[in-house]
């Protein structure tokens, strides 16, 4: 199945001359699919540039070659197989796509046992990719910010050059983030018929979120707006982040959790599509299971607070991590097969190497946030804007360079959220979830002023003509499960399951499915890392 979710492009199929899908802002305009780039392209006469914000591929076809890369955060993923020899190439974001496809022109492939033997690791950092290799040997990942120019007899990737975003002074970086993304805000909040679905916490990077959608929100025509709600749920069973989220809603004049009919009707996936979504876009790649449920729709748009840890350490927070090399040892401590954590090791550090010779930042950027941008956040962060249309502002291309080393002291003392905050009068003085995330002393004396050169332009949305589609029922997901308990028996029975996990790990697996099955959902999508681990491994 290949839906606006998944694409594949390939030396036995006849490609398109030029292809686009998914979303994404070029300045202050939002382009949805095909049909709004090409409306894009005839309202404007420019073309979409590789490494925007938003969630897309796009190709072109340059000569005998293709010319591919995606969005900044590299959410739409861009993998790659290429044998010169055969004068083959197949480009995918779905490891189970490129598996048929070349099995089915009878091209061999292998599996990486080092990459499926770290699938079933359970923490943050092994949820996805740690390096470019895939659990196919002969597949790989392209790194984010690059285009791939594919062919025949070729194979290059190159940096994306963006001037644009090419800023190193403080100040001027978090400007040029709050022009665009409250700028981007009212884009999105001036078209009456999009639902905007915005996450409120009790945290800090929802917050400084918050704050440039508040500014786009007070400055448009109120009675021409979409349909914005504010949202907060329980988090682990505590209703604190609703508490202060409600507190912080009223304080601006909005109604948390608002109810009520909306002009967007969800379109609903069937059972299969639903499953098939889930499977061509995660296996192998993100191991946690969660199930789309909806079409990727532009009238339905989600917001979040997630891409913060682009440039403040995540791994640092877990024990013995307090630099790359600490990492490395963790990592490979998890690996089983002590064969293998030598290679393993050495892969981890020409990682490294290599994406600060692409980022061309050298030692400038810590090297843990550097690992975060190119591969926690792309898979992780990067799962919901694969299944909806979803913005994580915090993951522009306009604040990656905030990560520089002359910021750093800014960015150990939080001192860019608390920033951001600050463009919305008295919000950093309203509580937090915890007491320690406060600004302190510190944090008031360095606060920039940059509010009086705030600019808000709204800008255009280019989604062509879409075709309505009959509106089917939201599915259970006992239907969903049906699908997964048949891809899991399937892969139990073959060689390299048999071979590679024992009978306790695939008991166990079993009965996290069962029990899975009888309560139609999985206590947290952790649950499902050893059932997709399986699959994964069954797909050779």
């Amino acid at each position: 199945m290949q839906n606006n979710a998944t694409y594949l492009l390939s030396s036995f199929e006849e490609n398109p001359d030029g292809f686009f899908q998914g979303y994404c802002f070029d300045k202050e305009d939002f382009i949805f699919g095909q049909s709004g780039a090409d409306e894009y392209l005839k309202a404007t006469d420019k073309d979409i540039s590789f490494g925007e914000d938003g969630c897309y591929v796009l190709a072109r076809k340059v000569g005998e070659n293709f010319v591919i890369g995606s969005d900044s955060a590299g959410y739409k993923k861009i993998l790659y197989f290429h044998d010169k020899k055969l004068g083959v190439w197949v480009v995918s974001n779905s490891i189970v796509l490129m598996i048929e496809h070349l099995t089915k022109h009878s091209i061999q492939i292998t599996p990486n046992l080092e990459s499926l033997l770290m699938l079933s690791i359970e923490i943050s950092a092994t949820q996805q990719p740690m390096t470019f290799d895939t659990i196919v040997k002969e597949i790989s990942i392209l790194p984010i910010n690059t285009v791939l120019t594919i062919g025949k007899n070729s194979l290059d990737i190159e940096k994306v050059q963006d001037e644009e975003v090419d800023v190193v002074n403080y100040s001027e970086i978090i400007l040029n983030f709050a022009n665009m993304w409250a700028s981007r805000f009212s884009t999105l909040m001036s078209c009456e018929n999009v639902l905007i679905q915005q996450a409120l916490t009790g945290g800090l990077d929802s917050r400084a979120v918050f704050s440039l959608s508040h500014l786009a929100y007070k400055n448009i025509d109120s009675s021409n707006n979409s349909d914005y709600r504010l949202s907060s749920y329980l988090t682990n069973g505590s209703d604190i982040d609703i508490k202060i989220a409600d507190k912080i809603s009223s304080n601006y004049g909005y109604e948390l959790n608002r109810k009520g009919n909306s002009v967007y009707k969800v379109k609903y996936l069937s059972d299969e599509d639903n499953y098939l979504t889930w499977k061509n876009t995660c296996l192998g790649l993100y191991q946690p299971i969660y199930f789309p449920e909806s079409e990727i729709d532009y009238k339905k748009v989600k917001i979040g607070g997630g891409g913060g840890e682009n440039y403040r350490p995540f791994y640092t927070k877990r024990p013995n991590t307090n630099n790359y090399s600490d990492f490395v040892k963790l990592l490979c401590s998890k690996l089983n097969k002590k064969s293998l954590q030598l290679g393993f090791a050495i892969n981890l550090y020409e990682t490294l190497l290599r994406i600060q010779d692409l980022d061309q930042c050298g030692k400038e950027i810590d090297p843990l946030i550097l690992h975060y941008r190119h591969f926690r956040n792309r898979f992780h962060t990067g799962l919901s804007p694969q299944y909806r249309v979803s913005f994580n502002p915090l993951s522009s291309k306009y604040l990656a360079n905030i990560a520089k080393k002359d910021n750093s002291k800014k960015i150990q003392n939080l001192q860019v959220l608390y920033d951001l905050i600050n463009l919305t009068d008295d919000l950093l003085n309203l509580p937090y979830d915890d007491p320690k995330k406060a600004p302190v002393k510190e944090n008031f004396d360095q606060l920039i002023k940059v509010n009086s050169n705030i600019s808000i332009k709204k800008g255009s949305i280019f989604v062509g003509q879409s075709v309505e589609k009959d509106i089917k029922p939201k599915i259970s997901k006992s239907v969903v499960f049906k699908y997964l308990k048949e891809d899991f028996d399937r892969a139990c029975n073959t060689k390299l399951v048999k071979e590679l996990w024992n009978e306790d790990f695939i008991n166990k697996a079993s009965k996290v499915l069962d029990k899975a099955i009888d309560n139609g959902k999985f206590a947290s999508a952790k649950e499902g890392i050893p059932i997709s681990t399986i699959i994964a491994t069954g797909l050779f």
